[in-house]
C-alpha cells in the first residue's frame, strides 16, 4: 500500500488553493490507497461552502470518497488556524494509515470513535 500527501503552499492563502466544493481553499490532501475503500482522500480545508447558511464556513477535515462525484464520509471542525488543521490532519493521516486495509464501514467506525463532527453512512 502506498499513500500520496500533498501540500500546497507558497502563495497567498485565499487566492490559490484549489477548491473541491463545498472545501474551500484546500491545504493538505491526503491519498489512500486501500483495496476495500478505493478513492478515499483525507482534505484540509479553509472554508465549507454551505450555499448561503450562516456559521457553515468554518474550516476543518474531511474523509471523502472522490468519484465522479464527491461523497463526504466525515467532517470535523477545526478553529481558524492552519496549524491547528495541520495537526489534525497529520493525526488523522497517521490513525488511518494504522487501519489493516479497512472497507468503508471500518472508516466511519474510525470517524464515530474519534467524535468527529458529522459523519455519514
Amino acid at each position: 500500500m502506498s499513500d500520496e500527501t500533498r501540500t500546497i503552499q507558497d502563495k497567498p492563502y485565499n487566492q490559490s488553493l484549489p477548491s473541491y466544493p463545498p472545501f474551500m481553499w484546500v491545504e493538505n490532501e491526503h491519498e489512500f490507497f486501500f483495496s476495500k475503500c478505493p478513492n478515499l482522500k483525507l482534505l484540509a480545508y479553509g472554508a465549507y461552502n454551505a450555499m448561503g447558511l450562516i456559521g457553515s464556513e468554518y474550516g476543518g477535515i474531511a474523509l471523502v470518497v472522490d468519484g465522479k462525484k464527491k461523497f463526504v464520509v466525515a467532517k470535523k471542525f477545526v478553529p481558524h488556524s492552519i496549524l491547528a488543521r495541520s495537526i489534525a490532519f497529520a493525526a488523522a493521516v497517521h490513525l488511518l494509515q494504522g487501519l489493516d486495509d479497512p472497507c468503508p464501514q471500518d472508516v466511519v467506525a474510525f470517524a464515530k470513535e474519534h467524535k468527529w463532527d458529522q459523519i455519514n453512512t
